[in-house]
């Protein structure tokens, strides 16, 4: 009966040996090289959330003057009933949204104002749109699908 105590004192021993290394501390310059076992652990992560994309009419196409360009060039909406978006000029001058041809829609928009434009969709297709103070920077298009 002695040899199962002497074993399992001896394998106490070892555990206690090993768990005492990994709390030595080192002083001013000196490191130490003594590496101890990390304990296995166990990471649960938290539960995935899912986001449900608006519809294309939705606010997601907020449209923005800023340095003398749109921001974003690419707007997408459905066919029927009314578009509607928010336009924002983040620069100091005027600037302007306008769409070609389907529905003519011109709205003037002074620096750091926002409005929301609204209009009757048009067919399906894709418009260009531009600002008519400056057309040749400030361009994008509308795509009714």
């Amino acid at each position: 009966m002695a040899r199962p105590r002497s074993s399992l004192l001896a394998a106490v021993a070892a555990a206690a040996v090993l768990a005492l290394s990994g709390c030595s501390s080192s002083s001013g310059s000196g490191s130490s090289n003594t590496t101890a076992a990390a304990a296995p652990t166990t990471t649960t992560a938290a539960p995935a959330t899912t986001t449900t994309a608006a519809p294309a009419a939705a606010a997601s196409n907020a449209l923005v003057a800023k340095g003398f360009a749109f921001d974003p060039t690419k707007l997408s909406f459905p066919t029927g009933g009314k578009i509607s978006f928010s336009f924002k000029n983040e620069d100091s001058v005027e600037h302007n949204f306008t769409l070609e041809g389907g529905t003519k829609v011109s709205k003037d928009l002074d620096g750091g104002e926002t409005t929301t434009v609204s209009f009757a969709a048009p067919k399906p297709g894709t418009y260009k749109f531009h600002c008519e103070y400056h057309p040749t920077r400030m361009t994008g298009t509308v795509t009714v699908t």
